[in-house]
């Protein structure tokens, strides 16, 4: 069954491609930050398309220091120090 725009979910596949975030690195997000808009149905894990959105940009607020940083953001930017 093809998928629609207008769907509310979609797999990690295709949040990397809607969001240009590495598969990879969404399963790390997804792994590691309790905030990450996921859920799993048996085996096959969903992303809420709208939540997402949300939660990357919360993610580019606390990069840049306009709220405090999540703990996944500040191991990051600790990591680079």
């Amino acid at each position: 069954m093809a998928r629609s725009d207008d769907c509310l979910t979609m797999t990690l596949a295709e949040a990397a491609a809607y969001t240009g975030i590495g598969r990879h690195q969404l399963e790390w997000l997804q792994e590691s930050d309790k905030r990450f808009p996921s859920f799993k149905i048996g085996t096959k894990t969903l992303v809420d398309k709208q939540l997402l959105a949300e939660y990357v940009h919360q993610l580019a607020r606390d990069r840049v220091g306009e709220v405090i940083m999540n703990p996944v953001v500040a191991q990051i930017v600790a990591g680079r120090k």
